[in-house]
């Protein structure tokens, strides 16, 4: 169901305590807690509860786990949003990062059949594909870049109120759970470059093939190919400089 814009930015403006709340959450809610945190988070003179609580399912900011659940999530275009507003980073492990390069070999693999069928549809289709998923890949290394340089932070303002063992074993998390893998995955002779290299020659086959006539689309997957890669490479070596120091 499509959602009128001008209502749900509307409702989020008036609600962001709320909102605020909710996104902390991280998982499920019952309908009870929701209730709860409405009460909370609502000005008086405010639009009554029933009526927040209502707006919530109708906008689609809350979604039933299961119908008829009394159990609640947010939905994750919503929480993403939120997560940027609120600059609570998530950060993506490196098996999300994997399912995006199987992603894009399976999209260059219909790439090039698309080619050798001078199938326009698609070869459109395909392009499209590929672009998704290298936004995707952008926006989620930008978030684990944050997140990491977070912790770097909290590491260094909680030096009183956290101890030296429980800081260490954060910092050994981060290092071996994100960094260290992240960064085998995105070295020059890793497998991000080699899925990168494959579907830059698949879209400059494409180019010359003429099938495809949207030369600007072209460049732009081209670009932001060149982008992305050199862009991961870097974040990853940042914060192997960060972490780094306290790790050893």
């Amino acid at each position: 169901m499509r959602i009128p814009p001008q209502s749900f930015f509307r409702f989020c403006e008036g609600h962001v305590p709320l909102l605020r709340r909710l996104a902390s959450v991280g998982g499920e809610v019952s309908e009870a807690d929701v209730r709860r945190m409405i009460r909370d988070t609502q000005d008086e003179g405010a639009e009554l509860p029933e009526t927040t609580w209502r707006r919530l399912g109708e906008l689609q900011i809350l979604v039933p786990v299961e119908p008829g659940s009394d159990f609640h999530f947010m939905a994750e275009p919503v929480r993403r949003l939120l997560d940027y507003l609120f600059d609570a980073a998530q950060a993506a492990t490196p098996e999300i990062v994997r399912g995006y390069i199987q992603s894009l070999e399976a999209s260059g693999r219909q790439l090039g059949r698309a080619i050798e069928q001078d199938d326009l549809t698609l070869l459109r289709l395909a392009i499209d594909d590929i672009q998704r998923v290298l936004i995707r890949v952008q926006a989620d290394l930008d978030e684990t870049h944050r997140c990491i340089l977070n912790e770097v932070s909290k590491y260094k303002t909680e030096r009183r109120t956290v101890s030296v063992r429980d800081k260490f074993r954060r910092i050994v998390h981060w290092m071996e759970r994100y960094v260290e893998p992240m960064t085998d995955i995105v070295r020059p002779e890793g497998p991000l470059r080699s899925v990168f290299d494959e579907t830059g020659r698949l879209l400059v086959r494409a180019r010359d093939h003429g099938l495809f006539t949207d030369l600007p689309t072209l460049e732009r997957s081209l670009r932001l190919l060149r982008v992305v890669q050199r862009h991961a490479l870097r974040v990853f070596q940042q914060c192997r400089r960060e972490l780094q120091p306290l790790y050893e």
